[in-house]
């Protein structure tokens, strides 16, 4: 999930949408982050400013944002479960431009720590600690997830009206991070059609 603007935008990239209920938190504090660093996602004039640090987002609490790239809308990335923002400038080819490399080359774009997560495979979040819960009883993947995850994508597409749907990607979960340019690609066409007015590329 991303969020352009005023507009939460869903797009169904051959990927479960695991995480979706930490992406709800996120979105819920996103907008006030990025004002907290003079960053206004629904300005119609953009900072060029880059940004990497910490941000108070209350209570004690901090947040670890990067921002760069200039132009409206502002894009924010939210990593999926275990994940971090280094996830949006990592790619399984070297040759290839990562997420956050490619979009900051045409609009404003934002990534972030979610909290409790780990950083590039070894170090902790640099967002507060939470405590954390996990299940201790692993779940039975198979043939039947295998099977049912197609109709899974179909579902989760058709739960926002006029979701663009792309499948056959020729990546796994991470598409971001396989598949780097479907991804820029995509965000750039969602860009475009909110710069046109229109509510769907």
């Amino acid at each position: 999930m991303l969020r352009v603007g005023r507009t939460k935008v869903y797009r169904s990239l051959n990927n479960t949408g695991r995480g979706f209920g930490s992406a709800v938190w996120a979105l819920a504090v996103i907008a006030w982050v990025l004002s907290a660093c003079g960053i206004d996602p629904y300005s119609t004039t953009s900072s060029s400013r880059a940004f990497a640090g910490l941000v108070d987002i209350g209570q004690g609490r901090t947040m670890y944002l990067e921002c760069r790239g200039k132009g409206t809308p502002t894009v924010v990335f939210v990593s999926g479960l275990r994940f971090a923002a280094d996830q949006w400038s990592i790619t399984a080819n070297p040759a290839s431009t990562s997420v956050f490399d490619g979009v900051d080359q045409f609009t404003r774009v934002c990534v972030y720590d979610r909290r409790g997560v780990v950083v590039g495979g070894t170090m902790q979040s640099r967002s507060s600690p939470v405590m954390q819960l996990p299940a201790d009883i692993l779940p039975s993947y198979g043939a039947a997830i295998d099977a049912a995850q197609p109709t899974m994508q179909r579902h989760l597409a058709e739960l926002v009206p006029d979701a663009t749907h792309i499948t056959r990607t020729n990546s796994g979960h991470n598409i971001n991070i396989e598949q780097p340019q479907l991804v820029i690609g995509g965000v750039q066409k969602i860009v475009d059609a909110v710069r046109a007015g229109k509510s769907n590329p």
